[in-house]
């Protein structure tokens, strides 16, 4: 019979109780165990005999349970089997459906459709659209990485990283390039997709570069737009129907002491109040009309300045632009050339000399009522009107006329030139003449502007004074000659010559008498 070993484990408390009882009754542990355990045997084994046949039963069952088992898998591996090479075959003809869809769809979309491999970006697919896209034969893009797509490579991380964080990219903008190394604009939307067994990425592009270079001419006009704002030396701003402001230029906002953005969204107005500029553009906001231009006076700290304000509305009337030009130069100017006209009004108006305007060709523009007098008409109407041609009407000598322009085209002016000429009843009189030629900022002659004075009663006495001197002068000869002759005679000489000559009278005479005796 085989020693069987027992192992049991007992209590600490229980061991200590062991070990007094052994100590009071002089007997070991073991031997304590050992008797223990020979009470409790005999007890148990009829029950453990019953416990093994019955073990034996269920081991019996299983074993049979297992064999029915075992028959009942293989069958069931068997018909797995066949199941799954049915279902094999479904799926390769569901998966070649399916690319044989995809290929058709890629091949109709007007849109260029790559697929690439994750690891490597080595293009797997390309539709027509692609291909005429990019310039590359279909041939050509298949295998290609697509890296030499982009026209900088690291924009293929930057979709990488959006793609695993996001699951999918879209409308990302970036610059591809065709075959030739041209660069043009794209949107590029992305998917990951497994195609033909790998891990792929399936890539739609759109080329956008008509737009990006129609944003591109918006955002260089729009800036060159606000160059020009800018530039303007004059406020200038564009509202709403309701007057609320969408914008300004920076000569305005410096004007409030305000940044632009401070100021938009802002109600015209708000910065002074019912101001004329206010007023203006709330009656002009509130009409039918689709531009006014109004001239405003500000009053400011020191002085007073003027503006011009044109409104123009625009987008069928729900904006509003206005410029405003500073005239207050303009209006000093105004002021200084109105009070220099009436100056120069009241000097034309009552000047006792004539003072005009006349074309080179011959005729009055303007004449003074002076001038009108001095040639005998009754108004300077009826001298402008009457005189048609200065040079045979007004000019006694037409050669003189001729001169003083000649004069007038070298120097420019002429002054004191004196002349003959007829007034409206034929009578002769003499003027003195101070006229300058008015030319334009390029040279050109526009009119001669002088003055006139009748010198009439001078040139009278003048000559009146020359006969005078004439006659004295004659006078004065006639006596210089008496003088001379006085002085003459009383010379040596004179006596000399003046007894020479009765000597030679004598002779004569008495020759003379001979001869007629002779005869």
């Amino acid at each position: 019979m085989a020693n069987v070993s027992l192992t049991f484990t007992v209590p600490e408390q229980e061991l200590k109780l062991l070990e007094d009882y052994c100590h009071q009754t002089s007997r070991t542990k073991t031997d304590v165990i050992r008797e223990y355990l020979g009470s409790i045997h005999q007890q148990s084994k009829e029950k453990l005999l019953s416990e093994i046949a019955s073990l034996r039963q269920q081991l019996a069952e299983v074993k049979q349970e297992k064999a029915d088992l075992e028959v009942l898998l293989e069958t069931t591996v068997d018909h797995s089997s066949s199941i799954e090479a049915e279902l094999q075959d479904e799926a390769e003809e569901a998966r070649r459906e399916s690319e044989e869809q995809f290929r058709a769809i890629a091949e109709a979309t007007p849109v260029p459709v790559l697929i690439s491999r994750v690891s490597d970006a080595t293009i797997l697919y390309a539709n027509a659209a692609s291909s005429v896209t990019f310039g590359f034969p279909i041939e050509e893009l298949l295998g290609r990485p697509s890296l030499e797509l982009y026209y900088d490579a690291s924009e293929r991380q930057k979709l990488l990283d959006i793609l695993f964080r996001d699951g999918s990219v879209q409308n990302y903008q970036l610059r591809s390039k065709k075959a030739d190394g041209t660069p043009f604009w794209v949107t590029v939307s992305l998917r990951s997709l497994r195609f033909n067994g790998e891990s792929t990425i399936l890539c739609a592009f759109n080329d956008i570069t008509d737009r990006k270079q129609a944003e591109e001419a918006l955002q260089q006009a729009k800036e060159q737009l606000e160059a020009v704002l800018n530039a303007v030396p004059g406020p200038i701003s564009w509202m709403d129907a309701e007057g609320l402001y969408l914008g300004v230029n920076h000569h305005l906002a410096e004007s409030l002491s305000l940044p632009p953005e401070a100021i938009i969204g802002k109600e015209v107005g708000f910065f002074n109040g019912n101001s004329p500029f206010a007023q203006f553009m709330h009656d002009f906001l509130a009409s039918s009309e689709t531009e006014a231009s109004h001239e405003l006076e500000v009053k400011g700290k020191d002085a007073v300045q003027y503006y011009l304000i044109a409104a123009q509305k625009y987008q069928q009337g729900s904006a509003t632009v206005t410029v405003g030009i500073d005239i207050t130069e303009r209006k000093r100017a105004e002021e200084a050339l109105r009070i220099a006209e009436e100056n120069y009004r009241s000097i034309f108006e009552n000047a006792l000399e004539g003072i005009f305007q006349s074309t080179p060709d011959g005729y009055f523009i303007r004449v003074n009522p002076a001038m009108a007098r001095i040639y005998g008409y009754s108004s300077a109407a009826e001298m402008i009107t009457t005189v048609k041609q200065i040079t045979t009407q007004v000019y006694v000598d037409p050669v003189g006329r001729e001169e003083f322009k000649h004069r007038l085209e070298e120097q420019g002016e002429v002054k004191g030139w004196e002349y003959q000429v007829y007034r409206k009843d034929g009578s002769i009189i003499w003027v003195e003449e101070n006229t300058r030629a008015v030319r334009d900022s390029s040279g050109t002659l526009l009119y001669y502007e002088g003055i006139i004075e009748d010198v009439t009663q001078r040139k009278q006495r003048e000559e009146a004074l020359q006969q005078q001197v004439k006659e004295l002068r004659i006078e004065i000869d006639k006596t210089k000659q008496s003088q001379k002759v006085a002085a003459i005679v009383e010379s040596d000489s004179f006596q000399n010559l003046k007894e020479k000559l009765k000597r030679m009278k004598k002779s004569r005479e008495e020759r003379e008498k001979q001869s007629l005796k002779k005869m």
